[in-house]
């Protein structure tokens, strides 16, 4: 089983981006429908998905935007696995 990286969400969102303009308005009802990536409870995919609403409204629409998205997240990554650390102490497979 393949874990999520940013190499995979932004490849996933490249391919939005693709699908968007091959299928228009059918593949937006889709997304509308249908989760991105993992199916999570509707008020957690809100909250997780804000940042990338900071950058774009709907999907990316171009590299820029994507790598946008992918800072943003990286970033909050890095915030919460140090407060994580210093909370904790817990450096993980780290010695």
């Amino acid at each position: 089983m393949g874990h999520i990286n940013n190499d995979n969400i932004g490849v996933a969102l490249h391919e939005e981006i693709i699908l968007m303009e091959l299928y228009g308005e059918r593949y937006a009802d889709y997304r509308r429908r249908t989760p991105f990536m993992i199916s999570l409870p509707k008020p957690l995919t809100s909250i997780i998905l804000l940042p990338a609403r900071i950058i774009t409204r709907d999907i990316p629409k171009n590299r820029k935007e994507i790598f946008g998205i992918l800072v943003i997240y990286t970033v909050i990554i890095f915030i919460v696995s140090y407060g994580f650390v210093k909370l904790t102490g817990f450096i993980g497979f780290i010695q």
